[in-house]
């Protein structure tokens, strides 16, 4: 069991031996603070309110000049639609050198990784798998 300090309360962690946590416990549980607001809430207003008494919505003016620009050939802006419309494309890494003598090296090396991530909590927040190599 880990203990932690979360919001001036101490709270014990409880994982399992792959350093999952256990069902029921939440590794946050004071939460999210009452009254904050998420950042994309808050560009939605600021772009709302800046178009105000506009003719157009701020938002549709934004994707008008955003395509104007794409169209002109500027590829950062074709770059930032597609991105947008089929998500960005998978990175792929070559790495050479890694042949079956290393194999079991590398995951050796991955095994110690992913107990760092599993000890740290990296990834517990839904932003990651917290894993190394999956």
């Amino acid at each position: 069991m880990e203990e932690r300090e979360i919001a001036g309360i101490n709270h014990e962690i409880a994982r399992d031996k792959e350093g999952k946590f256990l069902p029921g416990v939440s590794p946050n549980p004071a939460g999210k603070p009452k009254g904050v607001r998420h950042m994309t809430t808050l560009l939605q207003e600021a772009i709302k309110k800046v178009a105000e008494g506009d003719a157009e919505p701020a938002d549709i003016m934004i994707v008008k000049k955003l395509i104007t620009k794409a169209k002109e050939g500027e590829f950062k802006h074709t770059e930032l639609i597609f991105d947008r419309l089929e998500g960005k494309a998978p990175q792929k890494i070559e790495v050479e050198g890694i042949g079956e003598n290393n194999l079991s090296e590398l995951k050796e090396i991955t095994e110690k990784l992913n107990a760092i991530y599993r000890s740290t909590g990296i990834g517990s927040n839904g932003g990651s798998t917290g894993t190394v190599g999956s």
